[in-house]
């Protein structure tokens, strides 16, 4: 795997989980509150938010641009852990164990930078959403010289 290669791979990661979690937060937010409440699920919807003065729609939009913000270093971070990791000589599938408890870590540690030092629930959905990007996207493992790549003629010492 290039340069350009995991910066790919790191970026179709970071871009998932940027486009799905907020959505997720956003259902599971708009159906603890129809739950709770007796209104309908249109006017919880477009209710206003007493602190933001913003509906739904408004504030979901305000999480994709702070998460936005707050994800970049996350996903800098990613790219270059997918590059170091990629120099392991290892399977595909244990590269992509590494990279998934190296998301996790690189997660735990900025959700607990940005929250005052605590791992919020709102972490899960961003986790399982990095998880699904990890597995679902091609991992291009670096071109090293094993001895199962080498032809039959390179292994004799025949001048």
């Amino acid at each position: 795997m290039t340069t350009k290669e995991s910066f790919i791979y790191s970026l179709k990661i970071w871009l998932t989980s940027w486009f799905i979690t907020p959505i997720v937060l956003f259902i599971i937010l708009i159906s603890v509150e129809y739950l709770s409440s007796k209104a309908s699920l249109y006017e919880l919807m477009l209710k206003r938010d007493s602190l933001l003065y913003m509906n739904n729609f408004e504030l979901l939009g305000l999480v994709y641009l702070v998460s936005f913000f707050f994800s970049l270093p996350y996903w800098l971070l990613l790219w270059f852990s997918i590059k170091i990791i990629n120099q392991l000589d290892t399977s595909v599938r244990v590269k992509k164990i590494i990279v998934s408890t190296v998301a996790l870590i690189l997660l735990s540690i900025l959700f607990s930078i940005f929250n005052n030092g605590i791992l919020s629930v709102t972490g899960f959905p961003w986790y399982i959403s990095i998880l699904f990007g990890i597995w679902y996207y091609k991992f291009n493992m670096k071109k090293s010289a094993k001895s199962s790549d080498i032809s039959i003629d390179e292994h004799l010492i025949i001048p």
